[in-house]
């Protein structure tokens, strides 16, 4: 359920509350932003377009990046 902020003070005190949130302990999904070259992104596609075609895991464009950068920070720990 959305919880609307009416105030600022309410706001505030949410982004407050939020911004001492210990990174780790919460598993829930973020959602994120990112800007990336075209090329890459049409590689990422293709990608994508061959796991769909052959039924693979993580065959959306989210999943694809996640399961990279996963693999990212699993080699640089």
């Amino acid at each position: 359920m959305v919880q609307v902020r009416k105030t600022e003070k309410d706001a505030e005190n949410f982004i407050n509350s939020m911004a001492d949130k210990p990174y780790g302990v919460d598993d829930s999904i973020h959602r994120l932003t990112i800007s990336m070259k075209t090329s890459l992104y049409e590689r990422l596609d293709d990608i994508v377009r061959k796991r769909k075609r052959s039924k693979q895991e993580n065959r959306t464009m989210s999943a694809l990046i996640v399961e990279a950068l996963e693999n990212y920070v699993k080699q640089i720990k």
